[in-house]
């Protein structure tokens, strides 16, 4: 369904329609404990 950029545009549209975007910057604590989690 998202190989249509029309499609997946107005998809994006509909789902954001009242929505505000964050844009988060820094290092992602998240993902440096997946890490972790998968050297064990």
């Amino acid at each position: 369904m998202l190989d249509d950029e029309v499609l997946a545009s107005a998809l994006l549209d509909q789902l954001l329609f009242r929505c505000e975007v964050i844009n988060l910057t820094g290092k992602s604590y998240r993902i440096e404990n997946r890490k972790t989690i998968f050297n064990q």
